[in-house]
């Protein structure tokens, strides 16, 4: 297995990043977290593609891109570690494809406002059903990588991956040492 970047990436280990003060600034506004992760990926390969979803949905992207980013840790899950890279690429390549989840954003915008929140439920309601349905097939980042370590058999602490915003996985590892391990962390600040 080749070492990129000296970092020792493996297949499965989990990349999140401060990557948008803005979209920090909303996830802040929204969850009241402080400086909250802004993206995660999880490295498919010996460290040069990364499975992600962001705008134009599911897809593989070359990591070196994201070292570039404002904060960045990697860490690592034991039991992930130890399954065979087939394994990890056959539960992620599951997912290439798939659609970005848009519509979580638009619902973390609008939950800004105390004044819209109850207009924004009563316009949801009808399509409830049709909605839990769509989103079972999209993804945003966290909720991708949640997803595939769920398939992993790996317990994140977070029931419904669907509603996972960067920070949870974050928060989710530092509640879970004994499982998770720190790789790596660095970039501009």
């Amino acid at each position: 297995m080749r070492d990129f970047l000296g970092l020792g990436l493996q297949p499965g280990d989990v990349i999140v990043i401060w990557s948008s003060r803005l979209i920090g600034f909303m996830v802040n506004a929204v969850f009241g977290i402080h400086d909250p992760a802004t993206h995660v990926e999880m490295v498919y390969d010996d460290g040069f593609y990364n499975i992600s979803s962001d705008i134009g949905g599911v897809k593989l992207r070359p990591t070196a891109r994201l070292f570039k980013c404002r904060k960045w840790v990697v860490l690592r899950n034991k039991k992930v570690s130890a399954l065979r890279v087939g394994q990890i690429q056959g539960e992620a390549v599951k997912y290439l494809g798939r659609g970005y989840d848009y519509a979580l954003y638009a619902l973390w915008v609008a939950r800004v406002s105390l004044v819209l929140q109850p207009l924004v439920w009563l316009m949801f309601q009808p399509f409830r059903n049709w909605l839990k349905r769509e989103e079972a097939k999209r993804f945003t980042c966290s909720e991708l990588v949640v997803q595939i370590l769920k398939d992993l058999g790996v317990d994140t602490g977070i029931d419904e991956p669907h509603n996972a915003p960067p920070d949870n996985l974050l928060q989710a590892a530092r509640a879970c040492v004994h499982d998770w391990s720190f790789i790596a962390g660095g970039g501009r600040l």
